[in-house]
């Protein structure tokens, strides 16, 4: 799963500029991205990908549906604006990297439209 986030993250780095990867430099779950698209209300980005077939979200799983920003992006030292731009993808043992380029491929288009 690793393998399929670092994959993911890449694609998006290289096709979106400005984008930041939330705890890149940190230990985190392998199977989970976090990612700021400056500029980008989150809750738009994860509508709009709803649209096409791709689950996100924003915040943490146990606070979906909150209205504030993410405690633990808080607390990361993000701004309460860069957490509003942030959004949260998974991967499983069900998903293949394919899966995971197209995913990319959808998230980068998706995030260009609305910029």
């Amino acid at each position: 799963m690793r393998a399929m986030r670092d994959a993911f993250e890449d694609h998006i780095l290289r096709k979106f500029k400005g984008v930041r990867i939330n705890g890149a430099d940190t230990l985190r779950v392998a199977n989970t991205s976090n990612i700021m698209f400056p500029s980008i209300e989150a809750a738009a980005l994860v509508a709009r990908l709803d649209q096409e077939g791709i689950a996100c979200s924003v915040g943490s799983a146990c606070s979906s549906g909150r209205p504030e920003p993410s405690h633990v992006l808080l607390a990361m030292g993000l701004t309460e604006k860069e957490a509003y731009q942030s959004a949260r993808f998974s991967f499983s043992v069900m998903n293949t990297m394919d899966e995971a380029l197209r995913a990319a491929d959808v998230v980068v288009r998706t995030a260009s439209a609305l910029n």
